[in-house]
């Protein structure tokens, strides 16, 4: 998917990104690898913007957006457990992000990728004790 064809909310037009990162450390599969995470709600790809809202194309058909501090992740392995993992911190969020903005590299113009990464560590360092 281009950058052009990442699903937009309707009050902004923020730079949006796919969201592509390993599990998180405590996951029980300890993989490395980066892998695509799926709305929780509606199973369809997830994105997050500048402002560090997650989303799926699904926005504006009724699935919710929200903050990655309040994100639950879920990989094959976790869900046979039916176990759900969030970050307890912003620099591990900031760490996953890493592996978000390598995967944009190749869908975003350089310029973009620098207003994302500096928009998304303000907005965590905002947002993340609100």
């Amino acid at each position: 998917m281009s950058a052009s064809n990442l699903p937009q909310r309707d009050d902004d037009k923020l730079i949006v990104v796919p969201l592509e990162f390993k599990c998180l450390e405590d996951c029980v599969c300890k993989s490395q690898e980066k892998r695509t995470w799926y709305h929780k709600k509606c199973g369809k790809p997830s994105f997050i913007n500048e402002k560090g809202d997650i989303f799926c194309e699904n926005l504006q058909n009724g699935c919710s957006s929200y903050f990655i501090k309040d994100a639950s992740f879920q990989c094959d392995e976790a869900k046979k457990n039916n176990t759900w993992y969030q970050f307890k911190n912003a620099s591990e969020i900031c760490m996953a992000l890493g592996k978000a903005l390598q995967a944009a590299e190749n869908k975003l113009e350089s310029v973009k990728l620098l207003k994302f990464t500096h928009q998304i560590l303000i907005q965590l360092g905002q947002r993340w004790y609100t």
